[in-house]
């Protein structure tokens, strides 16, 4: 950090990679194979999509307080992507349609994807400024 005229700057020495957030809302018991998931479907997209940029994927499962009424998110998948052409070559490979075509395997919920990219690269931040990360584009289904 550096300190000028009573303002922090940071510097940011190497930018975020590109994230997309893979969500599935519904009530707990809605369909969904968390074994299937973790065990098969994210080591295919691992699979299939590492080629084209595809750097790491997470699955995180939020706690419902209420497991009977409550509806929310069920799960939360991080995609951590090389750049932003590698999103775009994961999406348009011919993989791509393996990888959709697993989804109902596991779950009869429509995934929601959210897009988030770096907003700033290699420049100086206010301090006050937002968080240097956008969100780029929410797209539902497919």
């Amino acid at each position: 950090m550096i300190e000028t005229t009573g303002r922090t700057e940071i510097v940011m020495s190497r930018t975020a990679s590109p994230t997309l957030y893979v969500t599935y809302k519904g009530a707990p018991n809605d369909r969904f194979d968390r074994s299937y998931y973790v065990e098969h479907h994210l080591p295919l997209v691992m699979q299939a999509w590492r080629r084209y940029g595809l750097e790491h994927v997470a699955a995180f499962f939020p706690a419902l307080t209420d497991v009977n009424t409550r509806v929310g998110t069920l799960v939360i998948c991080e995609c951590r992507f090389r750049d932003e052409a590698a999103i775009e070559a994961c999406f348009g490979s011919p993989e791509a349609a393996d990888v959709m075509a697993d989804v109902p395997t596991f779950t009869d919920i429509s995934p929601t994807r959210l897009r988030v990219a770096p907003a700033l690269t290699g420049a100086m931040h206010d301090s006050r400024a937002a968080h240097p990360l956008t969100l780029l584009t929410l797209k539902t289904g497919e």
